[in-house]
């Protein structure tokens, strides 16, 4: 698997949605795209996407299959 991970992005297509959200590298790859497509899916709604997203970013989701949602903005009232 690690080794498809690092394959490079091959569809040009692929490799613009990733530069146009800032990945700024010649040869971006496959986990790259991955982890677009999880923040994409996250951004949906897609509850096991956003529980995903919370747990590689180091947040804890609750017991009761519930997702604790934290503010990391510096204005607490834009949250």
């Amino acid at each position: 698997m690690q080794a498809l991970l690092r394959l490079p992005v091959i569809s040009e297509e692929e490799k613009k949605q990733l530069e146009k959200i800032g990945v700024k590298t010649k040869n971006p790859r496959n986990c790259e795209l991955i982890a677009l497509r999880l923040f994409e899916a996250a951004q949906r709604g897609e509850l096991s996407a956003l529980k995903e997203v919370l747990r590689l970013d180091g947040e804890e989701t609750q017991t009761d299959g519930t997702v604790k949602i934290l503010c990391d903005f510096e204005d607490k009232n834009d949250c």
